[in-house]
């Protein structure tokens, strides 16, 4: 009698076929949420929809130019993979979390934080190159860590339900311009061509680890020790996060990467 595949496999087996909707001609990787027994979310790397993607030109970008591994990553795709299986996830529950939290009309709510948060994304776009990435980073941060301490001390209260949906908004929208786009264009330009490639495996591989710690810390630390202690503890980091900009990471606005390689050079 053939054995019964264990639930972790079956998970494991169905994130394999997710990644077989990847557009990436050198790299296939898939992702499912599972929430009680039951698949919330699904997402696979691919290019940003509405853009042709390696798949349909039957052809990588950085094997046409011949560009080694490891570098160039601003012309790949592929790069932007998609966050659905944290971002979706989210956005699936926004209308249970407007309706727990007492509104009448939590689909309306949800539409509105999407539009907005379409619409700061065309800030981070329109403004990148005038304001810099710093600002925008730094200013992000504080809007973030707001976001959070605000849904901290409202969260639950019946009488500041309007007061945490508009911090929730305020979290969502100010990462939008900041790091999740300026993050990427960031990890592309500020390291110096002699350990560029390594260095921007390494960063990569942070932002996901640390992406993984979050969603998978979340539920554990709320249960445990509150939503208040939690947001709060999110919002703090935030603030790190603005002064570790601030203090620590350069400029790269107008900078070519031989630029940056002499400013890493005279750091020294």
């Amino acid at each position: 009698m053939e054995q019964r595949v264990s639930k972790h496999n079956y998970y494991l087996d169905i994130a394999q076929t997710v990644a077989e909707r990847s557009t990436c001609l050198r790299r296939k990787f898939g992702a499912i949420i599972v929430r009680n027994d039951a698949i919330i979310s699904t997402g696979y790397n691919g290019a940003p929809r509405g853009r042709k993607n390696c798949d349909d030109m039957g052809f990588c970008m950085r094997a046409h130019l011949n560009i080694p591994r490891g570098e160039r990553y601003e012309l790949c795709r592929s790069v932007h993979s998609e966050a659905n299986a944290i971002i979706n996830a989210v956005l699936y529950y926004a209308p249970r979390i407007y309706e727990a939290m007492g509104f009448d009309n939590p689909m309306k709510l949800t539409v509105f934080n999407g539009v907005l948060n379409l619409g700061f994304t065309c800030v981070a776009i329109f403004t990148v190159e005038k304001l810099g990435r710093k600002p925008l980073l730094i200013a992000g941060s504080l809007g973030m860590a707001l976001g959070a301490i605000g849904v901290a001390f409202t969260f639950g209260v019946a009488e500041l339900k309007l007061l945490c949906m508009i911090s929730i908004m305020l979290y969502s929208v100010s990462f939008m311009y900041s790091w999740g786009p300026i993050c990427w264009v960031l990890i592309a330009e500020v390291f110096p061509n002699t350990i560029r490639g390594a260095a921007v495996a390494i960063a990569v591989a942070f932002q996901w680890i640390f992406n993984w710690i979050v969603s998978t810390s979340f539920v554990p630390m709320a249960n445990s020790m509150g939503y208040m202690f939690t947001y709060s503890l999110y919002g703090v980091i935030c603030i790190l996060a603005a002064v570790f900009v601030w203090r620590l990471v350069p400029e790269t606005k107008g900078k070519t990467l031989e630029d940056m390689s002499r400013l890493w050079r005279k750091e020294k």
